[in-house]
């Protein structure tokens, strides 16, 4: 496209065209070392010229594009590429504008003489090399700049060793000049020699337009205007024009400056240095909606203010907003438009306005008579992003109060930034309340109410402003890439230039109004009417506590000392509604000791309270003091009640014991308690009967009305509440003789900004051991006091030149105590905190070595011996005996003595006392070994623009040893879609990454963001242990301080990235940071030996020193590395599901050569099985395929057990599997061992009592030991168990269905499609390859017996190991009779449904053949609560499987198919026959008559609705049994019922229970005529039409409905057959067999009755008389259709574990498909039996006839 842009643009003749093409790069810094802030512009110049003209393309890449402006022959190139042509003998000049300082740089000019030609930086010869890259630089006004040209042939390589230094040959190098104001003049040389007149400068800016839009947001009509301008200037003078077109004349106006413009088109003039603004006005507002102007270095057309970024080349840009206007919101849109582009739509991108923020509607200052106007110049104030003077207005008042509650606060502030590096200001406080605020400008108050200084680029000014207790961060003045005011914490939004903006913040509590102005450029107007601002960074930050530590003053304290004053107002309302009332007025002062307390009493009822202070009655005024470790408590005592009110502590005062909440400075507070009410003011003005809402007590108990016979409570609720105890044992390695001891107990208390503690030592070697706290003698006891914030106090112990960090307290936001360097303990394998744990551990003194042990008890406990179990620091690092240092000072702050109790920590060590002791000064936390080896280090990365914002940080502390270094990472990534972090080459998200590594190596933190990545920082130990950020070595990381470095990437990006070490994270006060040492480097492109190619991540692998999982198995593992190694292949195991079978084959390989080495530890066992839990994680699929013959995960447990020394080895928490294993002595065995699994929230348990195994329902194994030793004959030596969660280490090559789910919840991939070849390939590969990475057999198929694996189902595996050479003492010899039983075992299968189609087996796993065996099960009997129990000849790996035909046979079976679809078919066509029988009664008609006559066998009677509903809803049954019931033809993984199936099944369960409610109300219909006249009329009522229908199908259905939502699994059979289960007994048999059985009960015995009793004994009388001609076919359809209806359901529950074929199963088809039939047969008896008895009745009629006709004839003869 480009280049055929330039071949138009050539206008080339006969002559050849001749190419030129070269990069110029132009970098700004402070120094050609520091690259900090540094700004760096790229031109890509392609020129090509033919006889008489060249075309260019210049392309800019500006990475400074807020400062650094580009100008082409004067005129700004607004795209990334601008293409032009120009005249032999013209030129172009390219210059860069500075917009910080003003000046410009003609950077190089384009030129044709003979030939073309570069001019760069003023010099014609000289600087262009073909052969390597040019580089010129210059220093001036603190900035180092370079420029760098290369030839197009060359890389743009422009360091020291890849370029050369240029020499101008012909011409002087021009650097920056000052801008001067006035056009640079070009000069041309003619084409013969001779110097032609310089052109004068032109500008044309045309096919621009501008549209406004605006309509309510709620909807309705919107109104437009739309407006061309096109500009041109020569000289120093322009021209305008501008066209416009008002949608809304009645609404808006169009105004040149003041002038309105009437007609059509308007047009001007002005000169540069002038501004020409074009508003629209509606109503008393108006809008400048863009600017003619030309106060730079070119004219240029500014759209709502903004220099640059609201008008690009052949761009349309929208810039929305959202005024109210009469209290209603309107969207506002303007649309800009230049070039071919004229579409604005809802699609149409968001402009960027660059130099500035777009100014909207703002209100009208004056009234102005406007006249038309056609030409027009202006004063129009111009805009300076550089200056700023702006206005604020801090209101604070109480609503419905007077003014005279109102506090107010008015501050000028004048900011100017022209010049490169720094910023003048002033700030004049104008008018304020003195009494109430103080102004503090970086902290300190301002002499004469005005500051005026300068502060350098990258420094904040902040002004404050406090009052009692609580501290406003106003503003800030910055000036970090550009200059920028920050009001109340939000970057923009805030300020707008000549225009106010407001914010506004209500206190509930307090009801108090504060309201902030800002006006910049424009007088200040405060009021309902001014716009809210709109705050960058989410919602203004408003008052908060003062921080001591953060301000140089505070009005509360004053240097060492304390001070409170507040007023308490307590009112009580008795039943009666009499009300008393009471008010305390309270000044507390405190120095480092002391506090002294005056209280002023108010009470007018003294007969019902009385005030005590410490039990002594106040009656107006009481004053007295109190020292650092006491109080004073106020009671109000009534009656027998007494309420302890208020808790004067030292420097804390709690109400009511509410620790926080109901006291704040600067606020009345209010909260009650039934009929009491109780008020605190503090620092305020507003009384408490302005209060109406009720505070809450934020932290701690309140402790009301007490009987005065209790005890009165004197301390407020402790924050820490535990005791610890530590036992501390040292003996030499080679005696174990004389020991010395001592014992150190702490007791520590805590409120809500203070803590108290108290230190007891006792030694019997004083001469040895000695304590110290804080650098002081601690000797026998020693107390302190520690304010929340302060720096921490440590408890040393000195031995031999030796210190040891025995306590330290700490008090940041929380109070701790850190014992011996760690913070949190827990059990090694689990997360238990259990009562003891101990810590063993070696240290030395020279050539003296010593066995330490550490024991540490919480709670009451105090016992420590061998049985107590191993620890490990969870939180920080075991920090034991350190060398003493000479010269060591301790920064820590000097406490002052006191003791209260509630922490309590015991200390007992004995060491040998034969050395003489040598103390010094102990190091204190934050000693130089600390600084060089004790690192706590936050790091945090924000990229992002404004409202965009991506962030993650860091928090790290790293710890070195001459040897090695620990490390802990913690990470916070709130953009895990965005950036990719690595610790090492490990993934780490949010969560926390521990490791360490030797000497001489390195951990790097990496970020990747798409295809960049990030070096962000390294943990390095070289020399020394050091921190390098960003590649940075020293500079950007310091001691007890915060650094921040910034880098521009683009307009949208800039990164930031903040480091504090010993220091809180807080970035707004961080120091610039200054690399000193190395190259910061950013963000780089990978390569291709980043990148990963494992198949299961994509995430590149950063190349690190930290060994990977291949150098860890490949080097040799022994005891003296086995601990590093183990925890090394921790870190890689931890990834878990990310883990894939290449990494697992590594891990497994590692542990195999862990747990073969004879002599481990109990805790290497536990940390190969914590190992082997974290890899059972990882996919199902992964873990099978990274086994190998040599190395499988389940064959390192014996070895692991066999080479283990302790006696026992557990693993009780792990997430996948527990493990319990001991040695076994048969001679003193006297209990069973097994193993529990109490579930994920409990662990595992060590099981020894086998009564225990019924007394409880969870998944446990026992072995009876007893037994195995008298029966085994051979010498047992260990015994182990383990149980597996989910049984992902026992899958081999055969696949096995899941049994109990809707599908297979595997966790694994999808095989390769040619599976079939699977079963042939694994027993090729397992012979000739040493791993089993294949795809696995598929399941049989459905419709054969097979082993299904029960979900979620566990393995629970028992091993005994005896004999001289460890082998597996599987069974015991079969003496007598059966074999002895070798295991007992409990499986809890929860609501797993019983299998239809056989049985549920409890069998073993094969490791040869690595499939799960059907012989040599276990003895099984399954529970109906779940709990399977089994008992085992063997001892392997045993699970709960089913074994059974998973499909049912009516839809495997080809016969039983054929023949169901067979007579399904024909009942629903005899149904569908019947049912147009039965509907053919309501057609009127003679031909329907005759029909009926002839189909029915006699004259038609009324049609039958019961019958004909009866007919429909087996109708239904059978489409639903032909059509739906068979869902064998779906996903054959399938093993479950889906929704689909379960609404076909209850539909046919309802359709069936319907036609046997129908059938029982047919019976009682046909014999209710036999009963007495009573029961006659009731049944006949029922048994109407409407009711049989609603009994019928109503109940049915309800009955149904309720089943499907309360017991869905009895319509799930999992078989692929669409029915219900038989094996519920009551709605499957008992329900559908019994009522049929009534039904024909009852109907047979009245057949009975009507035939021997009515009919042939006359017993009936006439009521119960009845004849019915199809009463006997009727009674036998009825009965017949009784037995077809309830035989199926008795026939399903005896198929109940019946798998493949059985005679029932075809009686069961045929029973249940031939109803439809058995009722056409039925209805063709009844025709037959009906037209005999039509027959019979003629017979008799004729021969009544005859007699009748004979007697008549008698009669007339």
């Amino acid at each position: 496209m480009r280049s055929t842009l330039l071949s138009i643009l050539l206008i080339s003749s006969s002559v050849t065209a001749q190419n030129l093409g070269f990069t110029v790069t132009l970098t700004e810094q402070p120094s050609e070392l520091d690259n900090f802030n540094q700004k760096y512009i790229v031109f890509f110049v392609n020129l090509e010229c033919g006889a008489d003209n060249c075309a260019y393309q210049i392309t800019i890449n500006n990475y400074a594009w807020n400062v650094f402006k580009v100008l082409i022959n004067n005129k700004q190139c607004l795209a990334e590429s601008c293409v032009d042509s120009f005249e032999r003998g013209n030129n172009v000049n390219v210059t860069v504008h500075n917009a910080i300082n003003g000046n410009v740089l003609r950077i190089f000019d384009l030129e044709f003489k003979q030939d073309p030609n570069v001019v760069l930086l003023g010099c014609e010869t000289g600087f262009f090399n073909d052969g390597t890259c040019t580089r010129i630089t210059d220093t001036a006004e603190d900035q180092w700049d370079q420029v760098c040209f290369c030839a197009n042939s060359q890389s743009s390589y422009c360091s020291a060793d890849q370029s050369i230094k240029g020499e101008c040959a012909s011409g002087t190098v021009t650097w920056w000049n000052a801008a001067t104001g006035t056009t640079d003049k070009t000069t041309s040389v003619a084409a013969g020699g001779t110097t032609n007149t310089p052109k004068p400068f032109t500008f044309l800016l045309e096919d621009v337009n501008i549209s406004l839009k605006e309509g309510k947001t709620k909807g309705g009509s919107t109104k437009d205007v739309i407006l061309s301008a096109h500009l041109s200037c020569e000289g120093e003078s322009c021209e305008f024009t501008s066209t416009i077109s008002n949608y809304a004349p009645d609404y808006y106006t169009i105004h040149i400056g003041t002038l309105a413009c009437q007609l059509g088109t308007c047009s001007g003039n002005f000169v540069k240095g002038e501004i020409v603004p074009i508003l629209v006005r509606r109503g008393d507002q108006h809008l400048n909606m863009f600017s003619y102007q030309w106060i730079d270095e070119k004219p240029e057309i500014s759209i709502l203010g903004c220099n640059a970024g609201l008008l690009l080349f052949d761009t349309c840009l929208r810039t929305v907003t959202n005024p109210v206007i009469d209290f209603e919101y309107y969207d506002d849109t303007v649309c800009s438009c230049q070039g071919n582009q004229v579409t604005c739509d809802y699609q149409t991108q968001i402009g960027n306005c660059i130099g500035g923020t777009p100014t909207w509607w703002i209100d009208d200052t004056t009234s102005t008579s406007l006249v038309p106007a056609v030409h027009t110049t202006t004063a129009y104030p111009v805009r300076d992003p550089n200056v700023f003077d702006v206005t604020f207005l801090l209101s604070e008042g109480v609503i419905y109060d007077d003014p005279h509650n109102d506090h107010n606060v008015t501050i000028t502030a004048f900011m100017n930034c022209t010049t490169t590096t720094t910023c003048q200001y002033s700030i004049a406080v104008v008018d304020y309340a003195q009494v109430y605020y103080t102004i503090l400008v970086n902290g300190v108050e301002c002499p004469g109410s005005v500051c005026s200084s300068t502060f350098a680029q990258g420094e904040t000014v902040r002004v404050t402003v406090t009052r009692l207790g609580e501290q406003l961060d106003l503003f800030d003045l910055q000036n970090d890439y550009m200059p920028n005011i920050v009001v109340l914490g939000c970057s923009f939004g805030m300020v707008n230039f000549g225009i106010c903006e407001k914010a506004n913040y209500y206190d509930n509590i307090i009801q108090r109004d504060d309201n902030v102005c800002i006006c910049q450029g424009t007088s200040m107007k405060c009021d309902a009417d001014t716009r809210t601002g709109g705050c960058s960074d989410g919602s203004p930050t408003w008052w908060k506590p003062i921080d001591p530590r953060n301000t140089a003053s505070s009005p509360s304290t004053t240097d060492g000392y304390y001070l409170m004053t507040f007023d308490t107002n307590f009112s009580e309302i008795t039943l009666a509604g009499t009300i008393y009332q009471l008010s305390i007025n309270t000044y507390l002062l405190c120095n480092d000791r002391t506090c002294t307390y005056q209280l002023k009493v108010s009470n007018d009822n003294s007969e019902y309270f009385g005030v005590y202070v410490n039990n002594q009655i106040c009656q107006q005024t009481c004053e007295s003091s109190f020292t650092n470790q006491e109080g004073a408590h106020v009671y109000i005592r009534k009656s027998n009640e007494i309420l302890d009110l208020i808790q004067l502590n030292y420097k804390s005062v709690t109400m009511v014991y509410c620790d926080d909440g109901w006291l704040e400075p600067g606020k009345c507070i209010k909260t009650s308690n039934d009929m009491d009410t109780l008020c605190t003011c503090q620092g305020t003005n507003v009384t408490c009967n302005q209060i109406s809402m009720l505070s809450p007590c934020s932290f701690g108990n309140p402790i009301w009305w007490q009987p005065i016979g209790l005890p009165t409570i004197t301390t407020a609720s402790p924050i820490i509440e535990t005791d610890v105890e530590m036992t501390f044992t040292e003996e030499l390695t080679n005696q174990n003789a004389h020991n010395d001891n001592f014992t150190v107990s702490t007791k520590m208390s805590c409120q809500r900004t203070i803590c108290h503690y108290e230190v007891l030592t006792y030694t019997g070697s004083p001469d040895y051991f000695t304590f110290q706290m804080n650098g002081d003698p601690c000797i026998n006891s020693c107390k302190g006091v520690l304010n929340r914030g302060e720096l921490d106090d440590m408890l040393t112990v000195h031995r031999l030149g030796q210190h040891l960090n025995l306590i330290e307290f700490q008090f940041s936001d929380t109070p701790k105590l850190i014992m011996v360097g760690c913070e949190v303990m827990h059990k090694i394998g689990s997360a238990d905190d259990s009562t003891c744990l101990q810590y063993p551990t070696n240290s030395n003194v020279g050539q003296t070595y010593f066995n330490d042990n550490l024991c540490v008890c919480k709670g009451n406990a105090n016992l420590c011996d061998d049985n107590v179990p191993q620890g490990i620091c969870t939180l920080g690092s075991l920090i034991w005996w350190q060398d003493d240092e000479a010269n060591s000072t301790s920064t820590v702050n000097s406490t002052t003595i006191t003791s209260t109790t509630i922490t309590s920590t015991t200390v007992t060590t004995s060491s040998p006392s034969t050395s003489t002791v040598t103390t010094t000064t102990p190091p204190s936390t934050t000693t130089q070994d600390d600084v060089r080896n004790h690192f706590l280090f936050d790091i945090s990365l924000v990229e992002g623009k404004n409202n965009s914002m991506k962030e993650v940080k860091f928090t790290s502390i790293m710890t070195c040893s001459p040897e090695e270094c620990e490390y802990s990472i913690k990470v916070d990534n709130s953009a895990q879609s965005y950036f990719d972090v690595m610790v090492g080459n490990l993934k780490c998200k949010n969560k926390k990454c521990d490791g360490s590594f030797m000497k001489g190596q390195s951990i790097n933190v990496t970020i990747y963001r798409g295809e960049q990545v990030l070096d962000l920082f390294d943990f390095e130990y070289t020399d020394i242990p050091r921190i390098v950020v960003l590649g940075c070595e020293d500079g950007l990381s310091e001691y007890h301080d915060c650094i921040s470095t910034t880098t521009a990437l683009d307009q949208d990006l800039i990164d930031s990235v903040c480091s504090c070490r010993s220091a809180r994270l807080n970035c707004t006060g961080a120091s610039d940071g200054v690399c000193r040492q190395g190259s910061q480097k950013w963000w780089k492109e990978l390569d291709e030996t980043t990148i990963p190619t494992t198949q299961t991540t994509s995430t590149p692998v950063p190349t690190t020193s930290f060994p990977s999982l291949k150098d860890i198995s490949d080097t040799g593992v022994g005891l003296n590395n086995v601990t590093r190694v183990l925890n090394e292949t921790y870190h890689y195991s931890s990834e878990g599901e990310n883990l894939n079978r290449t990494q697992i084959r590594d891990i497994t390989k590692i542990l195999h050569n862990s747990a073969n080495l004879a002599g481990i530890s109990a805790e290497n066992a536990q940390q190969i099985l914590a190992n082997m839990d974290q890899v059972l994680n990882a996919h199902r699929r992964e873990i099978r395929n990274g086994q190998s013959k040599d190395y499988r995960l389940l064959a390192l447990l014996r070895p692991m057990v066999m080479n283990t020394k302790d006696h026992f080895v557990q693993y009780l928490n792990g997430r996948n599997l527990g493990f319990n294993a001991k040695k076994v002595d048969c001679k003193s065995i006297t209990t069973d061992d097994g193993l529990i699994d109490y579930g994920p929230d409990f662990g595992f348990a060590p099981l020894n009592d086998t009564n225990r195994l019924t007394a409880t329902k969870e998944n446990s194994i026992i072995v009876p030991l007893d037994q195995v030793c008298s029966g085994s004959g051979e010498q047992v030596s260990h015994v182990f168990f383990t149980i597996y969660r989910h049984q992902k280490l026992f899958s081999g090559p055969q696949k096995y269905r899941n049994y109990g789910s809707s599908s297979e919840e595997d966790d694994e991939e999808e095989d390769d499609p040619a599976m079939e070849e699977a079963g042939a390939r694994y027993k090729r590969d397992t012979g000739n390859n040493n791993t089993d990475d294949i795809g696995q057999i598929p399941a049989p198929s459905k419709c054969s017996e097979q082993i299904s694996i029960p979900f979620g189902t566990p393995v629970l595996s028992a091993s005994i190991i005896g004999g001289d050479q460890g082998a597996f003492i599987s069974r015991m010899s079969k003496l007598v009779g059966a074999a002895p039983v070798m295991a007992k075992l409990q499986f809890n299968v929860g609501q797993m449904s019983r299998p239809l189609h056989g049985n549920t087996i409890v069998s073993w796993f094969n490791t040869g053949t690595q499939e799960w065996e059907l012989q040599q099960k276990c003895d099984t009997e399954v529970g109906s609560d779940g709990i399977v129990t089994a008992s085992c000849e063997h001892l392997t790996d045993f699970s709960v499987l089913v074994y059974s035909q998973p499909n049912a046979e009516y839809v495997c079976s080809m016969p039983l198919t054929i023949i169901g679809y067979s007579v399904n078919g024909a009942s629903i066509v005899c149904l569908l026959l019947l049912i147009l029988i039965g509907l053919m009664f309501y057609i009127r008609g003679e031909l329907v008559r005759r029909v009926l006559i002839y189909i029915r066998g006699q004259a038609p009677t009324t049609g039958d609705v019961v019958n004909l509903a009866y007919y429909c809803v087996f109708f239904l049954f059978f489409i639903l049994s032909l059509f739906f019931m068979d869902q064998s033809g779906g996903d054959d993984r399938s093993m479950g019922t889906s929704t689909y199936c379960v609404v076909i099944a209850a539909m046919s369960y309802f359709s069936l229970i319907s036609a046997i409610m129908m059938s029982m109300l047919i019976g009682l219909r046909m014999v209710c005529h036999f009963f007495s006249p009573k029961l006659r009329l009731f049944f006949g009522v029922m048994t109407s039409p409407p009711a049989a229908l609603s009994i019928g199908l109503i109940v049915p259905f309800t009955f149904t409905l309720i089943l499907a939502l309360v017991d869905t699994s009895f319509f799930k059979r999992d078989d692929c057959f669409c029915w219900v289960r038989p094996d519920y007994i009551v709605y499957a048999v008992v329900i559908p067999v019994v009522l049929p059985i009534i039904n024909g009960v009852i109907c047979s015995s009245f057949a009975i009755y009507k035939m021997f009793f009515q009919a042939k004994r006359g017993l009936a009388s006439k009521e119960t008389s009845h004849y019915d001609a199809e009463f006997w076919s009727k009674v036998m359809g009825l009965i017949i259709m009784q037995v077809a209806m309830g035989l199926p359901w008795g026939i399903e529950f005896i198929l109940i574990g019946v798998a493949g074929p059985s005679p029932w199963n075809y009686i069961f088809v045929l029973l249940l498909g031939t109803q439809g039939i058995d009722l056409f047969l039925i209805f063709l008896y009844r025709r037959q039996r009906l037209r005999n008895e039509s027959r019979k009745w003629s017979s008799r009629e004729e021969k009544w006839e005859t007699k009748r006709s004979r007697a008549a004839e008698a009669d007339e003869d």
